[in-house]
């Protein structure tokens, strides 16, 4: 269930573009912002008068120094912060830099919006993947192989600034960066609470 969120989350990169493309023609720049909000709002107000479920109990609490300290500790604690540090990175600096190289390549922005959307949807079964796989998957040494694998799917990009190199770093490493996303969720609940800072 932690994971499928990053599943949730893709697809709805997916849809955006599309879906604020549409209202803002429609309805004006700023229609896209506002439905958003709204939705966001009405999502607030439901959860905050939902019904505590049993997930919701109190964890141990410990002062911030020692959950630290006990964190450097725990193994899978350990890699779901790299996990999440490094999908981050990667994402950040491919969605900055991605569509820059790309122009200067001549890349049109559909043809840029193209080759996002295809990694959004490599980066949608990557995480589905995760999911279905389980506690099988999501394993610390398995989080060290997508490391190490994350760094093989971007040297392309590393190695010449071709928009086909670009391309397919981009695309290559989507499904890595889900699995680290995806993986990071389900190991932090997993290692959160023997360090004391809970499982959410």
């Amino acid at each position: 269930a932690l994971g499928a969120t990053v599943t949730s989350a893709g697809v709805g990169t997916v849809v955006a573009p599309g879906f604020a493309g549409v209202v803002a023609q429609a309805l004006g720049l700023a229609a896209p912002f506002v439905v958003a909000g709204a939705a966001a709002a009405a999502v607030t107000a439901v959860l905050a008068t939902a019904a505590a479920g049993p997930g919701d109990a109190p964890s141990e609490k410990r002062p911030s120094l020692a959950a630290i300290r006990a964190a450097r500790r725990e193994p899978s604690l350990v890699a779901a912060l790299a996990a999440i540090l490094l999908g981050g990175l990667a994402g950040g600096m491919i969605s900055l830099l991605a569509p820059l190289e790309l122009h200067v390549a001549g890349f049109s922005g559909a043809s840029i919006g193209l080759a996002f959307s295809t990694a959004a949807l490599l980066f949608i079964a990557g995480s589905a993947v995760t999911v279905w796989a389980g506690d099988r998957a999501v394993t610390v040494p398995a989080v060290l192989i997508a490391a190490v694998s994350l760094t093989l799917a971007l040297s392309p990009a590393t190695l010449s600034g071709a928009a086909i190199a670009v391309v397919a770093a981009m695309c290559l490493s989507a499904p890595l960066r889900a699995f680290l996303y995806t993986a990071s969720y389900p190991l932090g609940a997993a290692g959160g609470p023997s360090a004391g800072v809970g499982a959410g």
